[in-house]
């Protein structure tokens, strides 16, 4: 965010709202706002069980920006989160108010996005109902790009699957340590190369903020992640494991397999050690999500009995340094436009 343009917004009239930080007092509605459901008894629990996750994770809930009416109402609001490798998620409301425009919405994830507390960030990342395609519009328009549909897939785990993990007996399973960090950062990296999963991802992130991004999904323990290598030491494949927070289960968080290895069972394979690894901690659910144009990795888990759960919309937006000179341009243009009826351009 180190300059000023414009982009396309809708030709609403601006409505006279105000963006700031969150008050204390205002968290709650804040949050019922970000939760929203259909039904208030499940928006109550949403919200409880919010609470308790930002209080495990530590989650500074202070940091929510919002959009208040004249009647100090919030009309929309962004509840910005830190993540390992320096990437923010934005929690934003899956529907936008009546009189709600585009550049509210960018400038309440602009704003998000340059809070000192999250200065390093060089991505930001929304995941959307993909029913709530007016705020994926409102997202584009503030210079986001709306990179994949991911499917969320799961199977239930009771015992291991019989036989042989690989049909090539002479390939050989390491488990993550320091020791073999370069290789499986490496062997993630090769994955990529012409990969049908989130391609558009491809470089936005250097190596090292991807691995510590996949640390972070979950709970995670070295001993769950696994590369397989051939008898002659060559690097072929992972799979990444990580155990579901307070639930009986583990996340496949990634399965990559390098170009030349495709096709050969690799994938198959690395599938089946993750069931079975599940099965041997007693069993439960493992979760995964897979790219909806990624039709071999379909394929893969329809395979291995995973089902469809649910689908979301990713979102990312490369971020730059913001200097207090940006900062005080973006809060000057768009206090001065607002006065004049004119939606403010936002940085990009």
């Amino acid at each position: 965010m180190s300059g000023v343009s414009n982009f396309l917004v809708r030709a609403d009239a601006s409505p006279p709202l105000e963006i700031r930080p969150v008050q204390r007092a205002e968290i709650d509605q804040a949050l019922r706002l970000i939760l929203a459901a259909e039904n208030r008894h499940e928006t109550d629990l949403a919200v409880v069980e919010f609470l308790q996750l930002a209080v495990w994770r530590g989650l500074d809930l202070t940091g929510i920006w919002v959009a208040a009416d004249p009647n100090e109402r919030i009309q929309w609001a962004v509840l910005p989160i830190s993540q390992p490798g320096r990437t923010i998620s934005l929690l934003v409301p899956p529907r936008l108010r009546p009189g709600l425009i585009d550049t509210h919405v960018a400038e309440l994830c602009a704003s998000a996005c340059i809070e000192p507390r999250h200065n390093g960030v060089n991505l930001a990342q929304v995941m959307m109902d993909t029913q709530a395609k007016a705020v994926v519009r409102s997202l584009v328009h503030a210079g986001f790009e709306d990179v994949a549909e991911l499917m969320y897939l799961a199977r239930e785990v009771r015992s291991r699957i019989p036989g042989r993990i690989f049909r090539d007996t002479t390939l050989r399973i390491w488990k993550y340590d320091r020791a073999v960090h370069a290789r499986f950062s490496a062997v993630i990296e090769r994955s990529y190369e012409d990969s049908l999963d989130c391609p558009k991802l491809t470089g936005k992130r250097h190596i090292e903020d991807v691995v510590s991004g996949h640390k972070a999904s979950g709970e995670f323990d070295p001993n769950l992640w696994h590369l397989v290598s051939d008898v002659h030491n060559n690097d072929l494949g992972v799979i990444l494991l990580n155990r579901m927070h307070r639930r009986a289960g583990l996340e496949l968080v990634y399965v990559g397999i390098v170009p030349e290895a495709r096709g050969k069972g690799i994938g198959d394979g690395l599938v089946r050690l993750g069931i079975n690894a599940l099965a041997e901690e007693g069993g439960g659910h493992i979760i995964t999500a897979c790219d909806a144009a990624n039709a071999p990795a379909r394929r893969l888990y329809h395979r291995h009995g995973f089902g469809y759960l649910h689908s979301k919309r990713a979102l990312v937006k490369t971020l730059t340094p913001a200097t207090p000179q940006t900062k005080a341009l973006i809060t000057t243009t768009a206090m001065i436009l607002r006065r004049q009826g004119v939606p403010a351009p936002m940085p990009r």
